[in-house]
């Protein structure tokens, strides 16, 4: 394969194919297109308008502050898990990995004010670090919408990942149902033709999948 690293400036369609993207290297044409562009779905939603199915009813976290702390004493400090610890309003992750420590607090902003929720995710890390790590971290706020397309394949364009849907990121589910996407699909690809039958045999498993991940989350938060 090739691999060309461009902007895409607009997206071809004809009906529900997309024929071509046209980025800042020039044209590019593909029998299919794989839309990976996250949360702004430039394929799956932009170009092709599929209809986005929420679950902000029922799962209410929706914002997530995302920091990276640095190792003072990486004997102790690099564990061999992730943890997760439930605050007010939603929970925080702890994540070593060998050059660091990735943590965020996930929130419902329905509950709890940007500022409120920073200022109690800084006092959580003060009491597991120390407050001269934390005084010194960049902290980001990441939005996030919950729920899925309705259908993730649309003529010619498979959507993965976020660009696909979202329940959140307790248990890790969305890379469980990446993995599950590319295989179902390779397995259809290889066999079949993209024919409407085949993409509707995949769009039905893949809601079902979402749906028992979706009730799986939701039981986290279920006293």
């Amino acid at each position: 394969g090739k691999h060309i690293l461009a902007n895409v400036t607009s997206v071809n369609k004809n009906a529900d194919t997309i024929v071509s993207v046209t980025t800042d290297k020039g044209l590019i044409k593909a029998d299919m297109f794989i839309d990976c562009t996250g949360l702004k779905s430039l394929l799956i939603d932009g170009t092709l308008s599929e209809p986005f199915e929420s679950i902000n009813d029922t799962l209410l976290n929706d914002t997530a502050i995302t920091c990276r702390m640095p190792y003072k004493d990486k004997t102790r400090e690099l564990e061999t898990f992730t943890d997760c610890t439930a605050l007010s309003s939603g929970w925080a992750w702890n994540t070593p990995i060998w050059t660091r420590i990735g943590t965020g607090y996930v929130f419902s902003s329905r509950f709890q004010s940007k500022s409120d929720a920073l200022q109690e995710f800084k006092d959580y890390l003060i009491k597991r670090f120390d407050k001269e790590r934390v005084d010194n971290a960049e902290f980001n706020f990441l939005p996030f919408k919950t729920g899925k397309y309705k259908r993730g394949w649309v003529g010619n364009c498979l959507a993965l990942t976020l660009a696909a849907g979202f329940i959140e990121p307790l248990e890790s589910t969305g890379l469980a149902i990446t993995c599950y996407q590319i295989e179902e699909f390779i397995k259809r690809i290889k066999t079949n033709d993209n024919t409407a039958f085949v993409r509707a045999t995949y769009n039905t498993e893949l809601s079902q999948i979402f749906k028992d991940v979706h009730n799986f989350v939701l039981l986290h938060y279920v006293n």
